[in-house]
């Protein structure tokens, strides 16, 4: 069966005006990531600044993101449910007979669609969240790169399954994000939220902000632990 779909799934007015107005206005008191230049190897960089929501005096702030995400993560894994099945075999309750179901392809519908919020609170987690900042004046289009990898200190990255950004602002000319294999760009509007697959597949880079400087929120979804799955 051919593919009729590149599986990047843009949620308009995915988050509120609030929520995006005040992770810009409070971006300066926020804890430091770090500063990060993404390219070296490709010759181009892009210098840009991210603050961490993990940290706990910004527990109350998180979890609105989180309650905020959570709707479009549903569609999304709603839509696509193999995200949910091809690297699983489970069995569930059946939501109207409660008997032990093996959860296919077949019966996701009837099955697994009524219950996709449990689904995805057991499955997956989300990876650690930042807002980021690019300077207009400073910033260069990135070069394409893609999400699941190791990281020098851990390996929790590779759990990594979806890439998840929040536009937290308007940007006219430039600041949105191209994909290499799909000839597509994407548009930086406040509160859009952009879901697609973190793998190779979806190499992407995140171009220049020409009209004023790019606020965004970078997340992920992993799949859970092991022992919080089985």
């Amino acid at each position: 069966m051919k593919v009729t779909t590149d599986f990047i799934a843009e949620y308009q007015q995915g988050f509120s005006d609030n929520t995006c107005d005040f992770l810009v206005e409070h971006f300066d008191k926020m804890p430091r990531y770090e500063n990060f230049i993404n390219g070296e190897q490709a010759g181009t960089q892009q210098q840009f600044i991210e603050a961490s929501l993990n940290a706990n005096e910004l527990a109350p702030v998180y979890a609105q993101v989180i309650k905020e995400l959570a709707p479009s993560i549903e569609k999304y894994l709603s839509t696509y449910y193999q995200v949910v099945l091809a690297g699983l075999s489970l069995e569930v309750y059946h939501p109207v007979t409660g008997a032990v179901t093996a959860l296919t392809t077949d019966n996701f519908q009837e099955v697994g669609l009524p219950q996709i919020g449990v689904l995805m609170r057991k499955l997956f987690r989300i990876a650690p969240t930042y807002v980021q900042k690019s300077e207009q004046t400073q910033s260069t289009t990135t070069c394409f790169h893609s999400d699941s990898f190791p990281k020098p200190d851990n390996l929790e990255n590779l759990h990594r399954i979806l890439t998840i950004t929040v536009f937290l602002n308007d940007i006219e000319q430039g600041g949105g994000i191209e994909f290499s294999e799909f000839d597509k760009k994407i548009s930086a509007q406040r509160g859009k939220v952009v879901i697609f697959p973190a793998y190779f597949t979806h190499a992407y880079r995140q171009l220049k902000p020409q009209s004023t400087s790019r606020f965004q929120l970078n997340c992920g979804l992993l799949y859970s632990r092991s022992g919080e799955i089985y």
